[in-house]
């Protein structure tokens, strides 16, 4: 028989170790459900496995150091679920027509001339006189209707806005309005042409919001894509001429895209929030229908018709209370993720990274 070294012994004792199972029934084929799924890191041990946490037999659930590195992973279904929760009936409205429900405008100071109306009849009235009577006339007008102007915080009907629905405004967001005119272009010959946006909007459902975790120059984003409608048709268009006229383009398969991108811990490392936002807005339209002298202009106004949602809707999101809203959702999704790799949970100490791997978003942590 050979004889084992004393360094033989001490591996095989370890190796037997590790091989040990919990003395209950359920070691066949059941431990993979009783043990949680994390697996732990500790900094600077380039992610070498130190083992499952969970339930191990009648000692209970092995205590680690605190100061260990846990990883947990947030699918791309979860943050589905999340935002179309958070953002749940939240509507987006461009509309140039005025035919789409309104909301108050945040409050704006204004200044306005109340007798500015009456005075410009009495002067034309006034002026219509000769000589002291025209001098008498001036001098009442002034008497009874002073130049006065009147300032104050008013707010305005809006038909443009991204309106928060209930949940995002308890986690803190607010509505956000926004003005966009009419687009008027010359034509070629006499005249222009003016095309007003009719009522594209969307509101947030399972239906219209779909999520998915991506890249955006190296870092880890949440793409978020929603569906749009409008009335018929989508750029109702008018000549100043009646003779030449300008037909009306219908605009399909509209989609708002806004990439929440740098997806990483706060400079506290107490939160997960985003960067900053892109956005796009896409459709298909066919101007075959066009007359070629407008093909340039439509051209054109596809342009301003993008880059006014594009821009309206970073603006709306990057604001400092969606901003808060939003990334309080983020680190909310990740606590959720996070509790299922522990037997009791108190809440994160800090977040160490977070990147995207394989369709999910991956994140370090140090728990409470």
């Amino acid at each position: 028989m050979k004889t084992l070294t004393k360094t033989s012994l001490l591996l095989l004792v370890s190796v037997l170790g590790a091989c040990a199972t919990p003395t209950d029934d359920t070691s066949d084929g059941d431990i993979g459900e009783q043990q949680s799924p994390l697996v732990a890191t500790k900094p600077g041990s380039g992610g070498g496995l130190i083992g499952p946490i969970g339930p191990v037999g009648p000692v209970g659930p092995i205590v680690l150091d605190p100061k260990t590195t846990y990883t947990a992973r947030i699918s791309t279904d979860d943050l589905n679920g999340a935002l179309r929760l958070l953002l749940g009936g939240s509507r987006l409205v461009i509309d140039t027509t005025k035919r789409s429900p309104s909301i108050p405008s945040e409050p704006f100071y204004h200044c306005f001339y109340p007798n500015q109306a009456a005075r410009e009849q009495m002067q034309a009235e006034c002026y219509e006189m000769a000589g002291s009577a025209r001098s008498r006339c001036l001098q009442a007008m002034n008497e009874e209707l002073p130049n006065v102007k009147e300032c104050g915080w008013v707010t305005g009907p809006k038909h443009s806005y991204i309106d928060f629905g209930p949940l995002a405004e308890q986690y803190g967001a607010k509505d956000h309005t926004f003005d966009i005119a009419p687009i008027v272009r010359d034509s070629t010959g006499p005249g222009s042409i003016t095309v007003d946006i009719n009522y594209v909007r969307t509101t947030v459902s399972h239906q219209t919001l779909d999520a998915a975790w991506t890249t955006e120059a190296g870092l880890p984003a949440a793409s978020v894509t929603l569906k749009l409608e409008s009335n018929n048709p989508t750029l109702p268009c008018k000549h100043s001429s009646s003779v030449l006229g300008c037909p009306d383009v219908e605009l399909s398969n509209m989609k708002v895209n806004a990439k929440l991108t740098g997806i990483a811990p706060t400079a506290d490392k107490k939160q997960l929030a985003f960067d900053y936002v892109v956005a796009s807005f896409m459709f298909d339209r066919n101007l075959n229908n066009i007359p070629d002298w407008l093909v340039t202009a439509f051209v054109d106004i596809d342009k301003i018709v993008r880059n006014n949602v594009q821009k309206q809707v970073k603006v709306g999101l990057e604001r400092n209370e969606s901003r808060a809203a939003l990334n309080k959702a983020l680190t909310g999704l990740a606590e959720q993720s996070a509790k299922k790799n522990h037997p009791t949970w108190k809440g994160f100490k800090s977040f160490a990274s977070a990147r995207f791997d394989q369709g999910s978003l991956v994140f370090e942590y140090e728990p409470l």
